[in-house]
C-alpha cells in the first residue's frame, strides 16, 4: 500500500501553471466526456472527445452535468481554461490529485474535492480523487476511475419524476456527495467481516497466520480515517452556510450526508479498537506460550541441577590410596562400595521423582 499518493507541481513552479512532475502519467485521449443536460421534462445525453467541442451550456434553462471520465492531461484542463473559464489554481488541483478532501471558492464556482474508497481485484483498499466543479445551475465532475460508479445516478434521471429532473444543479451535488460518501459503507462492512475472522483465528488457532491481515486491516482503518474526518468537515462548512449556492431545502439531505459519516466514523474509531485489542490479545497469547516454554525448561534445568551436583561430585577420580600404598582416610568411601554405583542411580533417580512431585504439587508441571 503507497504511503504517498500526493501529485504536486515541480518546486519553483508557477502557481497554476499545469505541469505534471510525472508528465507521462496522463496521456491525451485517454478522456472520456459525457455532458448530461435536463429539465423536468427531457434529457439529453452527448459524448465528445474534446472538451472544445462541446457547445456553451445553457445553464438558464436547463442544468447540466459535464461529466469528464479517465485520467486528465494537463492540455484538456487548459481547454477547460478557455472554454469555460475556470481558474487556473481549481484546475491545478484537478491536476494533481492527491487533494484533501475539502471547499475552495472562486469568483463564480466552487470546487469540491472528494476522495472515493474502492477495492481492488487483489482485495486491497484504495482511495480515488473526484473532483466536482459546482457554478451556476451547472456540475462538471472529473474522475479518474471507476466511471461506472455513476451509474444509478444515471438510472435515476431517466424518470420525469426523480428528484433530480425536478430540482437544480444543487441536488445533483447532493447526489453526487451522497453516493461518494455511502461508497465506503460496503468497505466498512468487508472490514467487519475480515476483523471477526481475524479474531477467531487469534483465539481458537495459530496466531501467527492472521498476524499479516490484522497489520493490513490496521493500515486501511487508517486509510478510511484520513477520507472520512475531512469530509465530515466538508460537509459541515456546507451545513454552515459558508456556499451561497447551497439552499436551505439542502439542509436535511446535507445533513443525513453528515449523519452517514459520522456514523462511518464511529465505526472506524471501533474497528481500530477492536483491531488494537486484537493484538493486544495476540501479545498476550504469544507472552504466555513463551512464559510456559521457559517454565518447563526452567523445571528441566532445576532437575537437573543436583543431579550433575552428584555426577560431578563423583566425577572427581583422586584415588584412595596413595603412592606408597597407604589408604588416604578423605577419600571416597562410595568407591569401594559395592553397589555404590546403583546406589547413586537409586538416589538420582529418587531426588527427580521428589522434585517432579514437588513442582506437580505447586502447579508449575
Amino acid at each position: 500500500m503507497t504511503g504517498f499518493t500526493k501529485q504536486y507541481s515541480p518546486p519553483g513552479t508557477s502557481p497554476g501553471a499545469l505541469v505534471r512532475r510525472d508528465p507521462g502519467s496522463a496521456l491525451d485521449g485517454q478522456t472520456q466526456i459525457e455532458v448530461v443536460r435536463y429539465t423536468q421534462d427531457e434529457m439529453r445525453v452527448d459524448r465528445y472527445d474534446e472538451i472544445a467541442m462541446v457547445p456553451m451550456p445553457d445553464v438558464q434553462s436547463e442544468t447540466v452535468w459535464i461529466q469528464m471520465h479517465g485520467p486528465v492531461s494537463p492540455a484538456v484542463l487548459e481547454q477547460f481554461r478557455t472554454v469555460l473559464n475556470i481558474h487556473s489554481l481549481a484546475l491545478e488541483d484537478i491536476l494533481n490529485t492527491g487533494q484533501r478532501p475539502k471547499v475552495d471558492e472562486y469568483e463564480g464556482l466552487t470546487l469540491v474535492f472528494l476522495k472515493l474508497p474502492w477495492i481492488t481485484e487483489t482485495g486491497e483498499i484504495k482511495t480515488s480523487q473526484v473532483s466536482l466543479i459546482v457554478s451556476n445551475n451547472m456540475v462538471v465532475s472529473f474522475i479518474p476511475d471507476h466511471d461506472e460508479l455513476f451509474e444509478p445516478l444515471r438510472a435515476r434521471m431517466q424518470s420525469p419524476s426523480s428528484r433530480l429532473r425536478q430540482s437544480d444543479s444543487s441536488y445533483l451535488f447532493h447526489a453526487l456527495l451522497d453516493l461518494i460518501v455511502d461508497h465506503a459503507f460496503p468497505i466498512l462492512e468487508r472490514l467487519d467481516d475480515d476483523i471477526q475472522s481475524i479474531e477467531e483465528t487469534v483465539m481458537n488457532s495459530d496466531p501467527n497466520s492472521a498476524l499479516n491481515q490484522l497489520h493490513t486491516v490496521r493500515r486501511e482503518l487508517l486509510v478510511l480515517r484520513k477520507v472520512l474526518w475531512p469530509q465530515r468537515e466538508l460537509i459541515g462548512r456546507l451545513i454552515s452556510r459558508e456556499n451561497d449556492w447551497v439552499g436551505k431545502d439542502l439542509d436535511p439531505y446535507l445533513k443525513d450526508c453528515y449523519d452517514h459519516t459520522v456514523q462511518m466514523i464511529d465505526l472506524v474509531e471501533t474497528y481500530r479498537e477492536i483491531a488494537g485489542g486484537i493484538f493486544d490479545l495476540y501479545l498476550s497469547k504469544e507472552s504466555k506460550r513463551m512464559n510456559e516454554s521457559v517454565r518447563v525448561l526452567t523445571v528441566i534445568a532445576t532437575i537437573f541441577m543436583p543431579l550433575t551436583f552428584i555426577v560431578g561430585v563423583y566425577g572427581m577420580n583422586f584415588s584412595a590410596v596413595a603412592s606408597d600404598g597407604t589408604p588416604i582416610p578423605w577419600a571416597m568411601p562410595e568407591l569401594h562400595w559395592s553397589f555404590g554405583y546403583p546406589l547413586v542411580w537409586l538416589l538420582m533417580i529418587g531426588i527427580t521423582v521428589g522434585m517432579i512431585v514437588f513442582f506437580k504439587r505447586k502447579r508449575w508441571l
